[in-house]
């Protein structure tokens, strides 16, 4: 499993702090990658003019930047590029759910053209999707996700790897397992990926690249625990989310605020819609964390069962406040528009739109 990969050394994480490193606080640059490209152990060096990549024959690898082997400055195959469309289009906009700035569809693609190994995960994922979505041959995304994942672990063994990298590519691969494999095996890239987000210290409270790639590898927990009735193996009161929310009371929906003059007045909401996806994950982690609890034996005494049930039920109604709360302060626009309560033979719950 790759996560048996990722367990790193402290003392080896210690040696590459300061050798390369990948700017999170601002992105002053359109790039991240500070510092020559590493050459992945069983691959040929880029310094001797051959390609980090074995060549293929289909048509799959764009030519590499003349000034900057390793590199690339666009993409030029059709494949590709249609490829590449469909990460962007189809599966960094869900990635980007949790993250205002839209790493993973806006900043991501171009840092891939530096990096084979991020740009060989993207390319991954967009194949994939295109096979879900129309059937198509896996070959392809076999491809781009070997290469990804070879070069990934060869980058595990160097001590002078670019952790952020590795960590943001892990977090790629992650999605792409996710999108492949049997439910069952989840779990364990999830903990591959996390394993390398925290050799990074990222968390909530990271800017960039950190907490973007914390949040997806969260939001791919959480939902993945809730089917399978796990708790989540990062407790969410050490996300390092600002959890002055969890205080606030139901209210009736009074929010928003007005722009424009006089009669001419429109109500706009106020708010983050991406702060309000974040607190509404924590919630529901905490609820699944509270449903994989559930004790499976009565207690001998009567007594302390009913004081167990007490407590459960304590901490039930506090949930339903959390939940409760968020409902009634968050923006207008993350309210249904629409319900729909005809029957269905599917769900108990309304549709809504």
């Amino acid at each position: 499993m790759l996560h048996d990969q990722y367990v790193i050394r402290e003392d080896a994480l210690r040696r590459s702090q300061g050798s390369r490193s990948i700017e999170i606080s601002g992105l002053p640059s359109p790039y991240f990658l500070q510092g020559p490209m590493m050459t992945p152990q069983g691959t040929h060096s880029a310094s001797h003019g051959t390609p980090l990549l074995p060549s293929v024959t289909d048509g799959l690898a764009t030519p590499p930047n003349e000034k900057s082997p390793g590199e690339k400055e666009y993409l030029s195959t059709e494949d590709e590029i249609r490829f590449m469309q469909a990460f962007i289009n189809e599966v960094a906009v869900w990635m980007d759910l949790m993250d205002k700035e839209k790493h993973f569809s806006r900043m991501l693609p171009y840092l891939a053209l530096e990096s084979p190994m991020l740009l060989n995960a993207l390319l991954a994922c967009g194949v994939k999707q295109l096979t879900l979505v129309d059937g198509q041959s896996d070959e392809k995304a076999l491809y781009y996700y070997d290469a990804a994942t070879r070069e990934l672990l060869n980058c595990l063994k160097d001590p002078d790897r670019n952790m952020a990298e590795c960590a943001t590519t892990a977090v790629i691969l992650n999605v792409y397992e996710v999108m492949t494999d049997k439910p069952s095996q989840r779990m364990s890239h999830i903990a591959g990926a996390r394993a390398l987000i925290r050799e990074c210290g990222w968390d909530a409270t990271s800017p960039g690249i950190g907490a973007a790639c914390f949040w997806v590898n969260i939001g791919m927990e959480v939902l993945s625990c809730l089917s399978f009735n796990w708790q989540t193996a990062w407790d969410p009161d050490q996300w390092g989310l600002d959890l002055e929310f969890t205080n606030w009371a139901p209210t009736p929906r009074t929010g928003g605020s007005y722009e424009g003059e006089g009669d001419g007045r429109i109500k706009v909401d106020d708010g983050d819609e991406e702060v309000w996806v974040q607190r509404i994950f924590y919630i529901v982690a905490k609820i699944s964390n509270f449903k994989a609890n559930i004790p499976r034996f009565q207690e001998p005494s009567p007594h302390d069962e009913q004081v167990r049930l007490q407590s459960r039920f304590n901490e039930w109604k506090r949930l339903k406040g959390l939940c409760d709360a968020w409902n009634s302060n968050c923006p207008r626009s993350m309210q249904p528009y629409a319900y729909s309560h005809k029957p269905s033979s599917t769900s108990q719950f309304p549709h809504v739109w």
